[in-house]
């Protein structure tokens, strides 16, 4: 994100984590670049304070595994 504006500015980015109903599957958290995660549902959140003129970017990537017989939805 950029912040185009002459003064700094607060947000909040949220996301989700995918979430699984069997131990079968895990979601393997490669990176989350400083946010903090709600364990129950799955959301992550940053609070971010970007300052006039700068660019904040921040990454979630992570890895589903799973046995190959079991079919895995994700949207």
């Amino acid at each position: 994100m950029i912040n185009r504006k002459k003064h700094d500015i607060h947000l909040q980015l949220e996301d989700q984590l995918p979430l699984v109903r069997t131990e079968e599957i895990v979601i393997d958290r490669l990176k989350l670049d400083g946010a903090k995660v709600h364990e129950a549902s799955g959301q992550v959140m940053w609070d971010l304070t970007v300052k006039a003129g700068d660019l904040e970017e921040r990454k979630m990537r992570y890895v589903i595994e799973s046995p190959r017989e079991l079919m895995v939805l994700a949207d």
